[in-house]
């Protein structure tokens, strides 16, 4: 008879870890994305040095540069994006590169 319960509280504890696995997963807003097409070109390498990015794009086996100011939004080189900064604080000593991709 104990061998029976040993058994049934394991199930019932392997049911709970499952239920509650799922719900995390609902709460951590998991899904499933899908994807249709082909990455063919690579995201630009972004070097900031001071008051600016240096971008290097690769496109069409071509390398192509760029030193953009970090002051306002700025086109990346062959025109493939754009980079925009966000100042985290007023000082503008800490903040977020934005680079958009067209």
């Amino acid at each position: 008879m104990n061998g029976i319960k040993v058994i049934i509280a394991g199930l019932l504890t392997s049911w709970m870890s499952s239920a509650m696995a799922a719900e995390t997963a609902i709460q951590n807003g998991s899904g499933t994305m899908r994807f249709q097409g082909a990455v063919t070109e690579t995201s630009c390498e972004m070097d900031q040095q001071r008051n600016q990015v240096n971008a290097t794009c690769y496109r069409n086996g071509k390398r192509q540069t760029a030193s953009l100011p970090l002051d306002s939004r700025q086109a990346l080189p062959a025109n493939v994006g754009s980079t925009e900064v966000r100042w985290l604080n007023e000082a503008h000593t800490m903040g977020e590169l934005i680079v958009s991709y067209k």
